[in-house]
């Protein structure tokens, strides 16, 4: 079995190309390669402007081609004539999982149709859809189709810049939704309002395994809501805060759901202010969490009595695998009781 990825450049006065055997896709098309190579499992297009015309072709792509499973269209710009194709061929696609439209600048009416595709689609499993300025308008399409699409599990939305969005309407996807185990939701400035309904939806959801929430805004009291949620949620089992402005106040929050979590393996606090007090709380909560496999403390201020205090946790905790503290000022004693503290892999 033998797997060919093609890579395509874009240039003004040729389209897209395949470097290898093409000087335009409109010579690709005509020979049919995409829409008969029953060896194609990958197409990739990247940096340039999809034409109408080129966006037709892909559309035809889709429809036709049966072994296409991953197609990446990254960098480049698609008028929502282009966006059009593509998307009416994911209504009746039965082969594709992976999409993958970062930095796409689809604009609000490819998000509709996306959306709409989306409602039908029953193939497509993974769906990026990362550094677009997604507004209010473009959220609502996309999460609704989600309340009715069970099949994809993957979500990626990335530096969409959602601060100004209304984002709450993730969280009432996230109550109907069935099928999502990952939402990747990092650098988006979403703010507390966000975070509370993902809080709230984290109570009824049973499906979603894997939540980053990376580089946003926290409040005190969307940090206690959520770890509040934690405590009766089942399922998720990796949780990403990294560089969200956390201190000791929220962390304490954090320190009270670990004693009482067995489901989360994962979390990753690293990047926030909680200097020794902060991490001293978490120490205590590793003495009697029994779930934890994978902690990363990176950059969060701790010192040497943080550093103590986590290697008297590690004495009795027989879970926690990996640990993080790169960044910290713990000195050459603090990395010294840490190693005596067990055998577990930490990295310094």
């Amino acid at each position: 079995f033998f797997c060919f990825l093609f890579f395509f450049f874009f240039q003004a006065e040729d389209g897209i190309r395949d470097v290898e055997r093409s000087r335009g896709l409109g010579d690709v098309y005509k020979r049919q390669v995409l829409k008969s190579d029953r060896t194609l499992i990958e197409l990739e297009i990247t940096n340039g402007i999809i034409s109408n015309k080129d966006a037709n072709i892909l559309g035809d792509v889709l429809t036709s081609n049966k072994t296409l499973k991953k197609l990446s269209l990254s960098n480049v710009q698609m008028p929502f004539g282009g966006t059009k194709y593509i998307n009416a061929a994911l209504e009746t696609n039965r082969t594709l999982i992976q999409l993958h439209l970062h930095h796409s600048r689809v604009d609000s009416k490819g998000f509709a149709a996306l959306a709409q595709a989306l409602r039908v689609n029953k193939t497509l499993s993974y769906l990026s859809i990362g550094h677009n300025e997604i507004n209010t308008e473009n959220l609502v399409n996309i999460s609704e189709a989600l309340e009715v699409n069970n099949t994809l599990t993957q979500l990626s939305m990335a530096h969409d810049n959602l601060g100004n969005a209304r984002t709450d309407v993730i969280g009432r996807m996230l109550e109907h939704n069935r099928g999502l185990v990952q939402l990747q939701l990092g650098r988006n400035q979403i703010g507390s309002k966000c975070i509370i309904s993902i809080s709230e939806a984290l109570l009824v959801n049973r499906t979603l395994c894997r939540l980053d929430v990376s580089s946003n805004c926290f409040s005190n009291k969307s940090m206690r809501l959520l770890c509040k949620a934690l405590e009766e949620n089942k399922k998720l089992t990796y949780l990403n805060l990294n560089c969200n402005n956390i201190r000791a106040k929220g962390i304490k929050h954090i320190a009270t759901i670990l004693g009482v979590n067995r489901v989360l393996n994962t979390l990753i606090l690293s990047n926030n202010p909680l200097k020794d007090e902060g991490v001293l709380m978490l120490a205590e909560a590793l003495k009697t969490n029994d779930a934890l496999k994978v902690l990363h403390l990176a950059n969060v201020s701790a010192g040497y009595d943080g550093a103590v205090g986590i290697s008297e946790a590690l004495k009795v905790n027989k879970t926690l695998e990996y640990l993080n503290v790169t960044g910290n000022v713990i000195g050459t004693k603090g990395r010294g009781v840490l190693k005596l503290a067990s055998d577990i892999e930490i990295c310094f």
